[in-house]
């Protein structure tokens, strides 16, 4: 499944949802993620026209069902600010028992959530826990969020997707800044989430074209069953071209790494290994069974240190009691 994001309509090339229709299934796109509402605010608000011009649910389920009819998987996205929890709900609720899923772009800056970039999250439980309420079980909720290594991002973004995490059904990452970004994102991501078995999506762009070549690259063979692209607007010839060369299934989740179980018996890594590095009487005898810590990683305490992995360098390290 390969899906495009749509800001504005009006932003387009195309003037009309037969013409956007025809160029996504000219180039490969098969699922329309098109951006609905702004906290309780329309995108029709600020469109002017276009192919699309979202004003409210009748509009809504007119972009929906032509989609849909032309083979095109719909699914809308939104922006929550959390500045009316019960309200902001309830838009978001009703936006999305129309097409069956919704896309929710939680990010920590003043004019996505403001509360979020002053570092509050105490809201985001209770929003996507009432959206939830609201929808049911059976509507497909999507957080998608970026997660860059910084104090200002992902120090923000980090217990905001906790929080929302037990409410929504898969992740997508803004993963717009490289191989290497998107890696570790999915890695640090993947620490908060833990042993759950929801997907995690990529949500990549086209510039430059090289590093959007790699990161398809990496997707296919990563048999991801998702590719998501920010966004139609930037679609040239060249990056259709280039997006023709893979196709992503789509269908089932996309299976989430074995947890490391405990207790569990600690071969090759930790004592083991440590004792073939540092000698036999540097590391004497392991003190107890193996167990994971809140990172993934394993630590085994012993008479006269503690030895820990590092899941994401697959390295031991020594500490001296």
């Amino acid at each position: 499944m390969i899906g495009g994001y749509i800001h504005h309509f009006d932003q387009l090339a195309e003037r009309t949802l037969g013409e956007l229709i025809a160029t996504f299934q000219a180039g490969g796109i098969t699922e329309a993620r098109y951006k609905t509402h702004q906290a309780q605010t329309w995108i029709g608000r600020w469109d002017g026209g276009g192919a699309a011009d979202i004003t409210g649910i009748a509009e809504l389920r007119r972009v929906h069902e032509t989609f849909e009819a032309a083979g095109i998987r719909s699914y809308p996205w939104c922006v929550p600010m959390g500045l009316d929890v019960e309200g902001e709900a309830h838009f978001a609720a009703a936006v999305a028992r129309v097409t069956g899923r919704l896309d929710f772009d939680l990010e920590p800056y003043e004019e996505f959530w403001p509360a979020v970039a002053r570092g509050d999250v105490s809201a985001v439980g209770p929003f996507f826990r009432r959206v939830r309420e609201l929808v049911g079980p059976s509507v497909e909720l999507t957080l998608d969020f970026p997660a860059r290594n910084s104090a200002w991002e992902w120090g923000k973004v980090k217990p905001a997707v906790a929080a929302a995490a037990p409410y929504v059904d898969r992740f997508a990452l803004q993963s717009y800044f490289g191989l290497s970004q998107a890696k570790d994102a999915e890695w640090r991501v993947r620490q908060v989430l833990g042993s759950g078995n929801k997907p995690i999506d990529h949500i990549i762009d086209t510039d430059p074209i090289g590093e959007f070549g790699e990161l398809l690259e990496w997707l296919s063979g990563e048999r991801a069953e998702h590719c998501l692209i920010w966004r139609a607007t930037d679609m040239s010839p060249r990056a259709y071209e280039v997006l023709k060369r893979y196709r992503f299934p789509g269908g089932g989740p996309v299976p989430m790494p074995t947890p490391i179980p405990a207790p569990m018996r600690w071969e090759g890594v930790g004592f083991e290994r440590l004792a073939a590095q540092l000698g036999a009487t540097v590391v004497g005898e392991p003190g107890g069974a193996a167990y994971p810590d809140g990172q993934g990683n394993v630590r085994q305490a012993g008479a006269r240190g503690l030895a820990l992995w590092v899941k994401q360098e697959n390295r031991n390290y020594w500490s001296p009691a």
